[in-house]
């Protein structure tokens, strides 16, 4: 379809952009200007075929009266059509001829069209009055034959079906428009819903379950005083996270600048092979990822009690005196778990930072593993925050029924996608289940997945390892 000239389609958008009562009273005042203009001036509906009247004043009232109520025909249908109609039928019982007498159809279009009560009972009106017209026009001595009067019946018929056509289709747009923005809002909750439980569920649960252990190690006051600073340090990362995420659902409230916390810098690949091994900082809960390590001199990395503000800032952590000298702990060699990169409203987590999640989860006393296979493919954002999510929900739900049971995650890197396994051994005597679940995470890590063409699968295998598998493909192959 070619498209418009640019002045025309302004003109068109201005036009529409008018109030309804001045457009339509532009067509109105137009109509009657054609009534009484020379070229169709006496040229008009003559139905009972009687004696032309020449023009007087009532000639202009019915004329006018035919022609200017169209300025209401949508904001007062029926009054419209019922002057409408009055005028006609002086026109008809005269013996005038006006152009002004097209304005019948309009008015019964638009009352079809536009009247929201009583459509059934106007148009029974309209039927008794065209009936009482017939009957005066009789009894006026007209010519005209019932099969002209019942010609003219189906034209007046054909003009309220029309609008009532136009009715029909009008609501069916607007239901269907309504559908489309109730499945907007939907999907849009949906998505804030998934949003809010992976950033709240998996802090919340590490607090929660720190919380816990630390009324057990009342006797050690280091190792309680490491324990709230996690906390502290994880409620300051959830803090953050929801300021991210309520910046993006309302971008006018973004503060002018976010307060951010130092933390590691984002491992390098060479250092991978230090995460596979299990936390060596103490934990409220027994290890059971390794064999005891042998001790080793005292390292001289400070603990990260002395990173943050605290009560007992001043007091040596436990984790710094007695490293493993195999496996260097996360708490030991660096002042905080906290990820190291800035806060950003547009930045979201990704496959890179699932080892920086995995060191948080150590620091919360979870025993975690991470075994990297292979050179990560090209993926696009929505699919590795997809992958950062299912490791994520992952670990909440080991943190949350398996408390100090061995984890692992294992990722696997090839041309065609990411698989990522994590398995949780179970233990013998659960945390009393600290957190209880909403049903939503595993569900929405599966919706998150199949959107991208992959798969998930979660549950108990023989050995009752709880294992959750996904597989999600890059772009070239979904």
């Amino acid at each position: 379809m070619p498209r418009l000239p640019a002045f025309v389609a302004q003109l068109r958008t201005g036009w529409a952009t008018r109030p309804v009562l001045v457009r339509d009273g532009l067509v109105a005042v137009l109509l009657a200007l054609l009534a009484f203009a020379p070229p169709l001036l006496g040229n008009g509906t003559r139905l009972g075929e009687l004696p032309v009247r020449p023009l007087d004043a009532l000639a202009v009232a019915a004329a006018l009266a035919m022609a200017l109520p169209l300025a209401l025909r949508r904001l007062a249908p029926a009054l419209t059509l019922a002057v409408v109609a009055a005028g006609f039928g002086v026109q008809e019982i005269r013996g005038y001829a006006s152009f002004a007498s097209i304005g019948v159809v309009v008015a019964l279009y638009s009352t079809a069209a536009h009247q929201p009560r009583f459509r059934l009972a106007t148009a029974g009106a309209a039927v008794v009055a065209y009936g009482g017209l017939v009957w005066g026009l009789h009894s006026a001595g007209s010519a005209a034959r019932p099969s002209d009067y019942a010609v003219f019946f189906l034209c007046l018929c054909g003009a309220w079906v029309a609008g009532s056509w136009a009715r029909s289709r009008r609501r069916t747009e607007a239901e269907r428009r309504r559908l489309a923005a109730a499945e907007i809002r939907a999907a849009e909750r949906s998505e804030i819903a998934r949003e809010l439980h992976d950033v709240v569920t998996h802090h919340v649960t590490a607090i929660v379950v720190q919380a816990g252990a630390a009324q057990f190690l009342t006797a050690d006051p280091a190792r309680t005083t490491e324990s709230l600073t996690t906390i502290a340090d994880t409620g300051r990362r959830a803090l953050t996270e929801l300021r991210d995420l309520l910046g993006v659902l309302d971008p006018a409230r973004l503060p002018a600048a976010t307060p951010t916390f130092a933390g590691p810098p984002s491992p390098s690949p060479a250092s991978r092979t230090s995460r596979s091994a299990p936390p060596s900082h103490p934990s409220p809960w027994p290890d059971h990822s390794s064999p005891a390590s042998h001790p080793s001199p005292a390292s001289s990395h400070p603990s990260p009690v002395a990173s943050h503000p605290s009560p007992a800032s001043s007091h040596p952590s436990p984790a710094s005196s007695h490293p493993s000298p195999l496996h260097p702990s996360p708490a030991a060699s660096h002042p905080s778990p906290l990820p190291s990169r800035p806060s950003s409203f547009n930045r979201q987590p990704g496959i890179s930072d699932i080892s920086l999640l995995i060191d948080r989860n150590r620091a919360s006393g979870q025993p975690v593993e991470l075994i990297e296979d292979g050179q990560a493919p090209e993926l696009s954002e929505g699919r590795q925050i997809t992958a950062y999510r299912v490791v994520q929900e992952s670990l909440t739900n080991a943190m949350k029924y398996a408390t100090g049971g061995r984890t692992v995650v294992r990722l696997g890197y090839r041309p065609d996608g990411v698989h990522i396994e994590v398995t949780t051994e179970p233990v013998a005597v659960s945390a009393g289940n600290p957190v209880g679940g909403s049903g939503r995470g595993l569900a929405g890590l599966r919706e998150r997945v199949e959107v991208f063409g992959g798969e998930l699968t979660a549950g108990p295998r023989r050995d009752r390892v709880f294992a959750v598998n996904a597989h999600i493909p890059a772009e070239a192959s979904s």
